[in-house]
């Protein structure tokens, strides 16, 4: 056990944080309590658009290109502050180029060699593309809903005519149940076949619509 603490306090005192986090995925930084940027990865430079770590170091999120967003970043870090625990985030971040980006952030509290807290430590990952795609899936559930909203209401229409066509040839039906003379059943007769017409256009459109929803 004292083996392992000495091994342990050897590193700390002799590791160079840079080189240890550029072989680790993801953009990182550390951050005093009062949110000024202490040191900052070789990645987080890259990814933000900036030349070196003059550009961000001593400098707050509220000075930097991102400071429309600074208002949710601040309030993060003071919640992990504030708990102590590690905390997961997804933050929107704006680019010097003026683009966005989202990105899946993890947080934690950072202490010194005697274990009082002096800042924060993070590590993000960009998910824009998983937010994009997420977009569009909701953009692609909504139009599928609406067409889904259209088949429904045009099939509701299309009984509604098969309905009144349906009666019609009932109607019909009791108008030469009703009579004796071979003149007025031939009086009758274009209706019927008028009204049957009707129900096979009306059911044709409503297999096209079942065959175009199938597809």
């Amino acid at each position: 056990m004292l083996g392992s603490m000495k091994i342990k306090k050897s590193l700390y005192d002799n590791i160079n944080i840079s080189d240890f986090f550029s072989v680790v995925a993801g953009n990182h930084w550390i951050k005093d309590k009062d949110g000024i940027y202490l040191w900052v990865n070789d990645e987080f430079l890259e990814t933000y658009g900036l030349d070196n770590e003059k550009d961000i170091v001593g400098k707050t999120d509220f000075d930097l290109p991102w400071e429309e967003t600074a208002n949710v970043l601040v309030e993060n870090d003071n919640a992990v502050l504030k708990s102590g625990k590690k905390t997961l985030y997804v933050e929107e971040t704006k680019l010097p180029s003026g683009g966005c980006l989202f990105l899946a952030i993890i947080k934690n509290i950072l202490k010194d060699k005697d274990g009082q807290v002096f800042g924060t430590v993070g590590n993000s990952i960009d998910v824009t593309e998983l937010k994009e795609t997420q977009k569009d899936l909701k953009d692609a559930l909504k139009v599928a809903e609406h067409a889904e909203q259209r088949r429904k209401e045009f099939v509701r229409n299309q009984a509604h005519d098969i309905n009144t066509s349906i009666a019609g040839i009932v109607y019909a039906a009791y108008e030469i149940e009703a009579t004796d003379s071979i003149k007025e059943v031939h009086g009758v007769s274009p209706r019927i076949r008028l009204c049957a017409s009707r129900l096979q256009e009306y059911n044709n459109c409503l297999l096209y619509t079942s065959d175009a929803a199938d597809e």
